[in-house]
């Protein structure tokens, strides 16, 4: 099962937005035309119906596993970048 990290600086940015995040199976491309399935996130509620996640309430934050990353093995870090005045999350996955 995935276990996801998230860093109290970043868990503060996602309450701040509304406190709900989702981990779902993305897919990463690159330049020669290749696809790989990889898990990824994004801030805010599920638009597909609550039974295709596991719900996780953690401090003020809802997160919200997709059940297509059951077998996935590995954490993922949700981690908070900052510049100057602009803030954004950072998502990085590690396979065990």
């Amino acid at each position: 099962m995935l276990k996801v990290d998230i860093a109290p600086e970043a868990a503060r940015y996602i309450q701040s937005k509304g406190g709900e995040i989702i981990i779902f199976r993305g897919t990463l491309s690159g330049c020669c035309g290749g696809t790989l399935p990889s898990p990824d996130m994004e801030l805010g509620h599920p638009r597909r119906p609550l039974d295709n996640y596991s719900v996780e309430n953690r401090t003020g934050i809802t997160l919200y596993i997709d059940n297509e990353l059951s077998a996935y093995n590995g954490r993922a870090e949700v981690t908070l970048g900052k510049n100057l005045w602009w803030s954004s999350l950072s998502f990085k996955y590690y396979e065990d």
